[in-house]
């Protein structure tokens, strides 16, 4: 059998749901490819992540259907599993991450009990009514361990300076998603006094980064890999970023095992061009069901993968469509052809 490429559409539900300020994850929706190449078999991922991404299970699902639609390059959560091709799975050690921690009302003792298990550094999902009220929690603590603030993009310029000018004595490592809108160049009518910002690095904003870089706007930058696309293209990025002394960091999205082995991939990458272990945003395999993360180990503040066969006959419960032959002559020419 000979070039045979399936997907079936999935819909798993997270081990424990993760809310922020306009949206709570309680599942994910995967789409599995199966390209079958004589007697080998290779696993893809596709998960396009709600409210960070504008790109939908079934206009994908379409695509693949239509037989002589001319793919190029259009979802990028698409380009990143046509990446996964070809991954050699060797087990990956120890790479530094911090712990994610949504919006909760147990938030001091969630953050104790990782403490106890080795954690030092946390990223604490806030909106801009409940800042004070977590702020208060974490101001005993902040000295100790590093915090990472993220506001999901909930502030217009205006409320971010006033924000900003407010809090000059926040003791946060940098504040991330701070914007209603992704344009870096809102960046530049910020007065950041003392406070470090983070921006995620998007598929939409990608062009702008020389905007970034010529006007030193941005301390760090965030990579979701599969909001990118394309691996090769990621690894351009963090290459740029670390030409140009910006720092960057890998910032997971529910990935299964099969995705997050090639998300940590680059989080190694990064280690290795920067000489030292960074602490980069992995932990949402935490909140996956257990049936789709069992490759994916947490010891104190660190992460290792070692890919694990998924079950399917495991998912059969989170099926929502059946196996089908994807159609489309030019998407199976582009997995025909990635290297």
């Amino acid at each position: 059998m000979e070039n045979k490429v399936q997907y079936s559409h999935y819909r798993i539900p997270l081990d424990k749901q993760i809310e922020n300020s306009n949206y709570i994850y309680t599942f994910q929706d995967y789409i599995f490819i199966k390209v079958i190449n004589k007697n080998k078999e290779q696993i893809l991922e596709v998960s396009p992540l709600p409210k960070f991404s504008e790109e939908k299970i079934e206009s994908i699902i379409k695509i693949f259907k239509d037989k002589d639609y001319k793919y190029r390059d259009d979802f990028p959560s698409l380009d990143y599993g046509i990446s996964q091709l070809n991954q050699s799975f060797k087990k990956i050690d120890d790479i530094k991450t911090v712990m994610l921690l949504g919006n909760s009302n147990k938030l001091e003792e969630e953050i104790n009990n990782y403490i106890k298990f080795g954690y030092k550094s946390f990223k604490i999902k806030f909106t801009k009514y409940d800042f004070k009220y977590k702020y208060k929690i974490l101001d005993k603590l902040i000295n100790n361990y590093k915090i990472r603030a993220d506001f999901n993009n909930e502030f217009s310029i205006l409320e971010a300076q006033r924000f900003l000018d407010k809090n000059r004595n926040i003791k946060f490592e940098f504040i991330e998603g701070l914007l209603k809108s992704k344009k870096i160049k809102n960046y530049l009518k910020i007065n950041r006094h003392n406070q470090k910002i983070s921006i995620d690095i998007t598929n939409d904003n990608l062009n702008e980064i020389q905007e970034v870089i010529q006007n030193n706007c941005i301390d760090y930058v965030a990579i979701k890999p599969k909001l990118l696309g394309n691996y090769k293209k990621t690894k351009i990025l963090i290459d740029i970023l670390h030409k140009a002394n910006i720092k960057s960091y890998i910032s997971s999205s529910f990935e299964t095992q099969i995705g997050f082995y090639k998300t940590i991939t680059l989080a190694k990458y990064i280690d290795e061009i920067y000489k030292k272990k960074i602490s980069h945003g992995l932990s949402t395999s935490k909140y996956l069901n257990n049936k789709i993360n069992n490759g994916i180990l947490f010891k104190k503040e660190k992460v290792s993968c070692e890919y694990k066969k998924i079950n399917f006959d495991n998912l059969k419960n989170y099926q929502v469509t059946f196996w089908e032959d994807i159609k489309n002559k030019s998407l199976l020419e582009i997995i025909k052809n990635e290297k």
